[in-house]
């Protein structure tokens, strides 16, 4: 895969788990668990699953706390 295209996926991949950050229902302890992010990602895009492999780098807490 192209660093461009790497880096495309990659901005997808972050806009998609901050949305479903973003829309999940509150629990009691704040957040989302991983499990059920997993879970809903797989929902949003067709049984695909996260491709971390890709990104062991790239993903970190900037999916969550980077605006930009």
């Amino acid at each position: 895969m192209r660093d461009d295209e790497k880096k495309k996926l990659h901005e997808n991949l972050k806009q998609e788990i901050r949305s479903l950050l973003i829309s999940s229902p509150k629990t009691k302890y704040g957040g989302l668990s991983g499990s059920l992010l997993y879970f809903d990602y797989k929902q949003l895009n067709c049984g695909k699953e996260i491709p971390c492999k890709l990104f062991i780098i790239q993903i970190k807490l900037d999916i969550l706390f980077h605006q930009g």
